[in-house]
């Protein structure tokens, strides 16, 4: 299953040199191969949690305005999964009641207050102890210090379409004026559809918006949709079935796509493409297509994760021969990036993220391994060493609720038993948050009788830190090997 990808000279050696060392060239070369990051660390929270009645108990969910399901009363949808914050699997319930947006606001101000408190903890005895043992060479080590000592944060405020939210607005505002990037990922519909909320989101726009697009029937669909215009694109929104909410979401992500080429002050956008086995044959032709009608939008491929849910990889041995050589050509991605190549797309810097699935690939011979590997089981997790969880969610715990408002849990949005605190976070204060982020997480995880088996979601992972501090042993040792192929140390 290994790759036959060849490399050229390892992309850092010219800055290993003595006789060549360029501290500010090499901190240039990491951020464009996305080991160093804006920030120091990240949130990602969900603002659509609400309590709803699940037989006689009270119970925290998530809810969006979309019917993502494979079928509805045994009816296929043309969907390719199901969300359990999907429309029809919570109907029935009466008006959901929202966490108001104060509660919010001193939730994520605490959150990030607390992430600023554990940077001390992090930079004097983390840092020392993981340059010490991923033998990081002292010029990169200088560059992640500087990279990491800072206070920038970066929060995602996702959960369907987090926009619904009644107070989003105020919330992007607080969040600014409090130096913190702030990312949108949604399916977008309200910022189609409602020309006056459009008004208002682009006078104090995220610094990025996010949209899935692996929602699109194949490539040649992604493209007819993508070239119809805005009148067109309503007239087909309107065609589809309110159960079919993948299918609305697609379209939803063209409209988006022609309202940012004919909208002044349009966010940044970024594409998620969820790499499955429907879509596994004909990704770079998606890719190509996204590339062509939103050039100047970032493209996400990661594959499709079932190791938080305690579920088998789903790719055969042909699958993973597919995925491997796409992998080595995000290595290739990379490189042009870094050493002033054109790359073919404009792919989110993660070089380190393609070589720990590089590592997964190589590792295994026995191709279910490899699978469950690429799934996420085992390859990384959050909580097993301090300083790998630098991505800090919030959201529903999924348990019988035991206050009036959902949310606002520090643990993972898709494994809630795991990790996560029963408290929430605008009842914490900034100490017991931060002491969370590299204490009691582990705490938890440690004595947890459902531990969560891994994941690799690229966002969760964060940077080279986060990901190599969180590396399961059985990639660790290949993932340091492709790292000196492909880095040079």
């Amino acid at each position: 299953m290994s790759s036959t990808h060849q490399t050229a000279e390892p992309i850092l050696a010219p800055h290993f040199r003595a006789d060549r060392q360029d501290q500010q060239g090499l901190s240039g070369k990491l951020r464009a191969l996305g080991i160093t990051g804006s920030a120091f660390a990240a949130i990602q929270a969900d603002i659509q949690p609400t309590v709803r009645m699940v037989g006689d108990e009270r119970r925290e969910v998530t809810l969006c305005d979309h019917n993502c399901t494979v079928e509805v009363d045994s009816l296929p949808t043309g969907g390719q999964y199901t969300c359990p914050a999907a429309l029809s699997l919570n109907l029935g319930n009466g008006r959901p009641e929202l966490v108001p947006t104060d509660l919010l606001e001193q939730g994520l101000l605490r959150t990030v207050a607390g992430i600023r408190i554990a940077r001390g903890p992090f930079l004097d005895t983390v840092f020392p102890r993981y340059v010490q043992d991923f033998a990081i060479p002292s010029a990169v080590a200088s560059a992640l210090l500087e990279a990491t000592d800072t206070d920038r944060v970066q929060v995602n405020l996702f959960g369907g379409s987090p926009e619904t939210h009644p107070g989003y607005l105020s919330l992007v505002e607080t969040l600014h004026s409090n130096g913190v990037e702030v990312h949108l990922t949604t399916t977008g519909r309200k910022i189609v559809r409602d020309a006056g909320f459009r008004g208002a989101f682009l006078q104090s726009p995220p610094d990025l918006l996010a949209l899935g697009a692996d929602d699109f029937a194949s490539p040649d669909d992604a493209a007819a949709l993508f070239s119809l215009p805005v009148d067109q694109l309503s007239a087909e929104w309107r065609k589809v079935p309110w159960q079919h909410g993948q299918r609305r979401k697609a379209v939803e992500a063209a409209q988006i796509v022609r309202l940012a080429a004919e909208t002044t002050h349009f966010p940044q956008l970024l594409f998620n493409v969820v790499m499955h086995q429907r879509n596994l044959d004909t990704v770079e032709e998606l890719l190509d297509v996204l590339a062509e009608h939103a050039p100047a939008a970032w493209l996400n491929p990661y594959p499709v994760q079932t190791g938080f849910l305690r579920q088998p990889g789903v790719f055969d041995a042909g699958e993973l021969d597919r995925l491997s050589a796409f992998v080595d050509l995000m290595l290739d991605e990379h490189r042009r990036r870094a050493t002033g190549g054109h790359p073919r797309w404009m792919v989110v810097p993660r070089i380190h993220y393609w070589l720990m699935l590089r590592a997964a690939i190589d590792t295994a011979a026995d191709p279910a391994v490899a699978s469950d590997l690429v799934a996420g089981t085992g390859i990384w997790t959050c909580f097993d060493r301090p300083g790998a969880g630098r991505c800090v969610q919030i959201a529903a715990r999924g348990q019988p609720a035991t206050s009036r408002f959902a949310g606002g849990h520090l643990g993972c949005f898709w494994n809630t038993v795991t990790v996560t605190d029963e408290r929430q976070v605008w009842a914490m204060s900034a100490e017991d948050i931060g002491g969370w982020i590299f204490r009691d997480r582990l705490a938890l995880a440690r004595s947890s009788a459902e531990k969560c088996q891994g994941c690799a979601f690229p966002r969760m992972s964060f940077d080279s830190i986060s990901l190599e501090l969180g590396l399961g042993e059985a990639v660790r040792t290949a993932y340091l090997r492709a790292r000196r192929t492909f880095l040079g140390y």
